[in-house]
């Protein structure tokens, strides 16, 4: 079916679109979404630019589901993968700001060593660490221990059985070296649940969801199973095939939530994103001190990644926080230009492998609109 597109009115003025996918002559946001769509046969994408006050643009393309004729809405929802880590790390400055926690508190400081059955190389491992993946853990740890959850069990106590399973083993490396590890974000969505007695998800909401006013936010793939009321994920593989998100096999399993398990609309994720935006560039007024984002902002000698962030130079120079999530189902992106009080993200409902090569193409584009007026 042809490609149906839902545009937001503008409140700035914008730039001229210059889109690797299009003529010179097209300048509607709109319309190049549409354009990708058919160009690239993704099932939807969604592009949103804004600032640290306001939307400049969105759009939308393409249907909820290969197959079926709905067309996806401005509102729909989208899994934005590890784009949550940087949700978590901003929960845990929430808490660092109200003096529960600080930074280098270690897993041993919460769980009061000796954990029955910790290994000692654990005893110095600290938030900071496993928040700027320079814990020591790898992910291949995660793999194994999910296949012996009981799944049944509140996620609570399955991320208290991720614990006690790693911390009984040594960790793969001394700390200090840059390892990606998504697990580490799921021990400290375990650490906070110890502390307070919530589930991440309940801190997650209430610190920050209901704080800054993203209604649309919720876990696990979006939609109601068998309907298709939201954007279905895709695989990355199998041939791009539609996955009812009342699979199983829709999402990770809860109990790595922390990590990357959230999804919401664009204007929501967009609400977060611009608390970000301003508090890097200086703001004492979001929900986190200056302080806090002077940490999430740190990268470790040797490594680009902060808490939750990539830190690095966008195609113009400036320097910019990135960050890119997928469960091989959705895949979303965002950059964050402080210095020019700009952001902009991508997101669309199928795995990265087919993804990433055509949201990097979008990202392009969207930084040379940027610049072209």
């Amino acid at each position: 079916s042809a490609p149906t597109t839902s545009v937001a009115p503008t409140t700035a003025e914008t730039p001229p679109v210059v889109t690797a996918p299009t003529s010179p002559d097209r300048d509607d946001l709109g319309a190049l979404v549409d354009q990708l769509i058919v160009e690239t046969g993704l099932p939807a994408v969604g592009v949103t630019a804004f600032t640290g006050d306001h939307i400049i643009e969105t759009a939308v393309a393409g249907v909820r589901r290969s197959g079926d004729p709905t067309p996806v809405e401005l509102d729909d929802r989208f899994s934005i993968g590890s784009n949550a880590k940087a949700m978590t790390s901003t929960l845990v400055a929430t808490f660092v700001d109200d003096g529960l926690i600080s930074w280098d508190t270690t897993v041993a400081d919460v769980y009061n060593l000796p954990l029955p059955g910790m290994d000692p190389s654990w005893a110095a491992v600290t938030v900071r660490q496993l928040l700027n993946h320079t814990s020591g853990l790898h992910d291949e740890a995660m793999i194994p221990m999910l296949t012996k959850l009981d799944t049944a069990a509140p996620v609570v106590e399955q991320r208290l059985a991720v614990v006690d399973t790693l911390t009984a083993n040594a960790l793969a490396q001394p700390p200090g070296q840059f390892v990606y590890s998504s697990v580490g974000y799921t021990l400290v969505g375990a650490m906070l649940e110890e502390l307070t007695g919530s589930p991440w998800e309940d801190l997650v909401q209430t610190r920050l969801f209901d704080v800054i006013g993203m209604e649309s936010c919720g876990f696990y793939a979006p939609g109601t199973p068998g309907q298709v009321d939201e954007p279905w994920g895709h695989y990355d593989e199998r041939g791009g095939a539609a996955i009812d998100p009342g699979d199983p096999d829709a999402d990770f399993p809860q109990v790595i939530a922390p990590a990357g398990m959230v999804h919401c609309n664009m204007a929501d994720w967009v609400r977060f994103l611009q608390s970000q935006l301003r508090g890097l560039r200086g703001s004492a007024n979001e929900i986190v001190s200056s302080e806090a984002f002077d940490a999430l902002r740190a990268t470790p000698g040797g490594s680009d990644y902060a808490l939750g962030w990539v830190a690095q130079r966008d195609p113009n120079g400036a320097t910019t926080f990135y960050n890119h999530g997928s469960n091989h189902r959705f895949t979303a992106e965002v950059w964050l230009v402080p210095g020019e009080d700009w952001g902009l993200i991508t997101v669309t409902n199928i795995g990265e492998t087919i993804a990433d090569p055509l949201l990097a193409a979008v990202d392009q584009a969207m930084f040379k609109r940027r610049n072209s007026r």
